[in-house]
């Protein structure tokens, strides 16, 4: 039986430290076990081999999926200062927008159409002429993503992304973009979603973003 929550998921994950940063911002001690996608470890708990899996005293069943994982931290730890889900409608609704952009576009055409290609061709030692021709068929849709969410945040009314108040909407997109600022091509990023920049420079300066950053994807290439 375990005595404190825990985490299973590899630090490089993002939607680990989405979770992790989740447990930061609420003040639920935890404690992190290595494993990694499709794993044996982590098959353990999810038959699916995703990331991560959360570990609760007293509950015989581990949690899996992250949108679970949002329900049971938001109304077991939360409350009016720390939940991260807004309670009126339009601002839950803005929340899932941002979710469901960055599980499906965010990811399909940043992390899957620039951050995994370039970090495969890394290390096979490709040349950098070489990584750049194979990104130029997948940069163009990346920043038309990032130009849109840039978009949609120029409605924001405060420094987080659906307003005042951190949400799972900032936890979701950050460790996407602490991994896509990381990269080369940063430059061109901010040059699209000017806005996000500086959303993200705000929100790598909380105490929820330093805590998680050891092992995250930037972090190793910040060690390069």
């Amino acid at each position: 039986m375990i005595s404190k929550v825990q985490v299973v998921g590899a630090s490089m994950s993002t939607f680990t430290r989405t979770i992790r940063m989740a447990l930061e911002y609420v003040k639920v001690p935890y404690e992190q076990i290595s494993a990694f996608p499709h794993s044996e470890e982590i098959k353990q708990y999810n038959a699916f081999g995703k990331l991560p899996a959360l570990l609760i005293p007293g509950r015989p069943k581990p949690m899996v999926e992250t949108l679970v994982m949002r329900t049971f931290i938001d109304a077991t730890y939360g409350n009016d200062k720390t939940r991260l889900t807004p309670l009126d409608l339009e601002s839950q609704l803005n929340v899932n927008f941002w979710i469901s952009s960055v599980s499906d576009h965010v990811f399909k055409n940043l992390i899957f159409g620039v951050a995994k290609p370039r970090e495969m061709m890394e290390k096979r030692n490709e040349s950098e002429e070489a990584i750049q021709e194979r990104l130029s068929k997948s940069m163009p849709l990346a920043l038309r993503t990032l130009a849109h969410l840039n978009d949609e945040y120029m409605n924001s009314e405060g420094p987080y992304l659906c307003g005042d108040q951190i949400t799972w909407a900032d936890l979701y997109l950050y460790p996407c973009m602490a991994d896509m600022f990381s990269l080369p091509e940063t430059q061109q990023f901010k040059q699209v979603a000017p806005k996000i920049w500086i959303w993200y420079q705000h929100f790598e300066q909380l105490d929820l973003a330093k805590n998680t950053y050891s092992g995250s994807v930037a972090q190793q290439r910040a060690s390069l």
